[in-house]
């Protein structure tokens, strides 16, 4: 942009004119027009203003994307021959344990549950793996039936924003957000012939800021995820 005291200036010197009245009309002395010519060149123009480069301070750079994701080297093998999994999972961070219908992946960090009771059971960091003898929608329907409802109008799905497509283990699956001030649900639902296998991740956020902070939490899981083979 051109400043008005600029544009001033180099109107005012081509016209020989003082800024209170209006131009001489006798000839101009030398003095004067080299004075007009000096004034005229210093002062840029609009249009060279405008074509001007813009400064690197004033260009946003853009980041550079985030490495692919991986699973750590470091992280332990498990295989369920009950459930038809294997997975791999970092051992210092979660307890594993299994029963005959479900594997359950506990880290120490945890919160108490919402709802006001004097001995509130513990939100838990952690993951849990369990199949069904549901269809993933029959699962889905079950366990969460409004988000369902929402995302299958008619029987036929749609994506929401609780509810989307998800591949994983080269299943074509569905995926589920749910949560409220910090204690947040994602669910990975997957087909195994007529039945579902189920991944089900508690997250721990919100402003009381834990240890752990949850995009590591759920970064774990996706590379959960992305180790996770199926029979």
């Amino acid at each position: 942009m051109v400043s008005k005291g600029l544009v001033v200036v180099g109107v005012c010197g081509l016209l020989g004119c003082d800024h209170g009245g209006a131009p001489p009309s006798g000839p101009t002395s030398a003095g004067s027009t080299s004075a007009a010519s000096a004034s005229t060149s210093s002062a840029p123009s609009a249009s060279t203003i405008a074509s001007a480069p813009a400064s690197a301070s004033a260009v946003a750079s853009t980041p550079p994307p985030p490495p692919p994701l991986t699973v750590p080297s470091t992280w332990t093998p498990f295989a369920s021959k009950k459930l038809g999994f294997s997975i791999s999972y970092p051992k210092d961070l979660f307890e594993l344990k299994e029963t005959a219908t479900q594997v359950t992946l506990l880290s120490k960090l945890s919160r108490d549950e919402l709802g006001g009771d004097p001995k509130p059971k513990k939100w838990v960091y952690g993951v849990t793996l369990l199949g069904s003898k549901l269809t993933p929608e029959g699962y889905l329907e079950k366990e969460f039936k409004p988000f369902y409802t929402a995302a299958f109008p008619g029987k036929k799905f749609k994506e929401t924003e609780s509810i989307t497509a998800v591949k994983v283990a080269g299943k074509d699956g569905y995926q589920l957000f749910a949560g409220v001030e910090g204690y947040n649900q994602r669910v990975v639902v997957l087909p195994t012939g007529k039945e579902s296998f189920v991944l089900q991740l508690r997250s721990i956020g919100g402003v009381m800021g834990p240890n752990i902070p949850e995009d590591e939490q759920v970064k774990t899981f996706d590379q959960l995820l992305l180790s996770l083979k199926l029979d």
